[in-house]
């Protein structure tokens, strides 16, 4: 009867062992769960934030340059001779490719002075009439290369969107050129990535903001003669960086002890880049937590080119985990007490029985 009795009791606390650790491992997976959400959530708002800011600058640069495009265009001079240009032989088109720069070569220092980078007109069939930021190079065929150009051109509308061009990448704001109601081209108005990423410093001044370029494209697209424009990404083995953009910010940059941890990052964000989507991750430097935000850039053909990149630290991250882990050792001591108290109870009971059948 007493061995029945302790038969019984043992198995009483194995039930109860068994139920409890059954309560704390599903405690545990809803937890693990839970902060793996919330995790994701951070990141991803990490992710959509950079988008929205991004957004953000882009639609004050559309608005001036629409301004300066309505500008252009209201000196009828412009248009006029570009159009003599267009029908006209070599000689005219020298020539007024030299009246045109000079009558914008002023303009065009002043854009500089707001961030814009290029002032380029091309003929309907894709042919470069005249960079203002570089008057020497013209007459190269531009449709194969510049897709913002061929659209403008061939379906005759305004475009918008980042392009890798000849000579440098950049924002591009493409409107069509109509002269007595007939396209004669287009005239780019553009910024470079540059000019977003120093707009961002301004207005976020607590984080870091970088542009990769993809090799591929800059390889292709780029003249052999400024290709030293960009250097090789640390972080990324199939990205440059562009140099100018990158120089003058180096004043800027707050997160030095990433430059002492290129490898660790590269390998944990190395399999994310390769895929060519927007992403975020998070890094522990030095107690430090920070968020790596990728935007992926797209061209005009939907085609993943490049990534903006931003830099921030974000305390939450460190709270949650923080959090989580002491969670975690609050369920593991009630575990522990639990256990205690059953198998106290257990040798209670037993310690009953023995002085039951004493008596």
């Amino acid at each position: 009867m007493i061995i029945q009795t302790r038969e019984s009791n043992l198995k009483k606390m194995f039930y109860s062992c068994l139920l409890l650790a059954f309560v704390i491992v599903m405690a545990l997976i809803f937890i693990f769960n839970e902060y793996k959400t919330q995790r994701e959530r951070i990141l991803s708002n990490a992710s959509d934030e950079l988008s929205s800011k991004v957004e953000s600058s882009l639609g004050v640069y559309k608005d001036f340059s629409n301004y300066v495009f309505n500008e252009i265009e209201d000196e009828s001079d412009i248009f006029r001779l570009m159009s003599e240009a267009y029908f006209g032989n070599e000689i005219t088109r020298a020539s007024n490719r030299n009246k045109i720069y000079s009558m914008l070569e002023d303009k065009y220092k002043s854009l500089t002075d707001f961030n814009f980078r290029q002032l380029h007109f091309h003929f309907e069939n894709g042919d470069s009439f005249l960079r203002v930021h570089k008057p020497e190079k013209f007459g190269d065929n531009l449709f194969s290369v510049r897709e913002s150009v061929r659209i403008a051109n061939e379906e005759k509308r305004f475009v918008q969107g980042f392009e890798e061009g000849r000579i440098y990448n950049g924002y591009r704001f493409v409107y069509p050129v109509v002269y007595n109601d007939i396209q004669i081209g287009s005239l780019e108005i553009s910024l470079s990535m540059g000019s977003i990423i120093n707009s961002l410093f301004n207005l976020y001044p607590e984080q870091d903001f970088f542009f990769l370029m993809s090799k591929d494209v800059v390889n292709e697209k780029v003249f052999d003669d400024t290709k030293s424009n960009y250097m090789h990404s640390k972080i990324a083995s199939d990205y440059y960086v562009d140099k100018d953009v990158l120089n003058k910010n180096l004043e800027r940059l707050k997160f030095d002890e990433l430059e002492g941890n290129t490898e660790l990052l590269k390998k944990e964000l190395e399999p994310h880049i390769k895929t060519g989507s927007s992403f975020s991750q998070e890094f522990n430097i030095n107690g430090q937590y920070l968020i790596i935000s990728f935007l992926s850039v797209e061209n005009f053909k939907k085609e993943h080119v490049a990534y903006l990149t931003s830099i921030s630290e974000d305390d939450s991250l460190m709270l949650m985990k923080r959090n989580y882990l002491l969670l975690n050792i609050m369920i593991f001591i009630v575990l522990f007490a639990f256990f205690v108290i059953i198998f106290q109870s257990y040798r209670n009971q037993n310690e009953l029985l023995k002085m039951s059948t004493i008596d």
